[in-house]
């Protein structure tokens, strides 16, 4: 199943190949759960750290039936290791919401 996905570069400069991984990464989670309607992705650097590099935050913003799942502030100096850390958190979440809805005698869809 697909949905929507929306990728948003907020004061940088962006990048074709971290979008396409990233794009990828939300594709995936399509076969988690068929209740995902839309995926909404952030990537923006964070703060100016001059002694260190700059570190970049990937926020995730999911839409399920009747549910939002948020992962905030995932921070990484690779911006592709904080895109990964962050679909990382969003498959638990999501894990954990088809488990709960599972225990609860609702009808996972999956």
């Amino acid at each position: 199943m697909t949905y929507p996905i929306t990728v948003n570069f907020h004061h940088m400069d962006r990048s074709e190949a971290l979008e396409a991984m990233l794009r990828e990464r939300a594709e995936k989670l399509a076969h988690l759960s068929a209740a995902i309607t839309a995926c909404n992705i952030t990537v923006e650097p964070e703060g100016r750290h001059q002694h260190q590099g700059r570190k970049y935050a990937v926020r995730l913003d999911i839409h399920i039936r009747g549910k939002r799942l948020e992962v905030n502030r995932i921070a990484h100096e690779d911006a592709f290791v904080a895109g990964r850390d962050a679909f990382d958190a969003a498959k638990r979440a999501l894990d954990a919401l088809v488990e709960q809805q599972r225990d609860h005698g609702r009808p996972v869809e999956s």
